[in-house]
């Protein structure tokens, strides 16, 4: 049988904890640090002079680091999945990101989420997650 998990995501990262009769366990950590917000520190040019860029293009730029955070978590978990494909399994992330990183993943995925929880459970300690979990939906080895 293949071993159940629970998946935890945030723009932080993702944490994978598979479940055992005492609770989850942290087995897995994988952090995200976007590689480079230059153009966010200078949106001035080299004059000092207020940059040409439209609004749009403003936006845009603003916007990928959320986007290419949302790829690497979705990429990660595709791969994490990919390595026990018919598990069952949790997910929990902030209704934020939820469904786009859930979007991301092959459909074939979807039948296997035992629980989807919206909530940011990133940050929460290991030994709380029983207490914030509906752990009949969960499943268990």
């Amino acid at each position: 049988m293949n071993a159940p998990f629970l998946y935890i995501a945030s723009p932080d990262g993702l944490k994978t904890y598979r479940m055992e009769d005492d609770g989850p366990r942290l087995v897995d950590y994988y952090p995200i640090d976007y590689p480079g917000t230059r153009w966010l520190d200078h949106p001035a040019d080299r004059l000092g002079a207020p940059s040409d860029e439209t609004t749009s293009e403003r936006l845009r730029h603003e916007a990928e680091p959320g986007m290419w955070r949302l790829r690497k978590i979705t990429g990660r978990l595709r791969d994490l999945l990919d390595e026990s494909p018919d598990a069952r399994w949790a997910f929990a992330a902030p209704a934020e990101i939820n469904a786009a990183i859930l979007d991301g993943l092959p459909v074939r995925y979807h039948a296997c989420l035992a629980q989807n929880l919206r909530e940011d459970l990133f940050h929460t300690p290991e030994e709380e997650l029983p207490l914030r979990l509906d752990l009949n939906a969960v499943p268990h080895p």
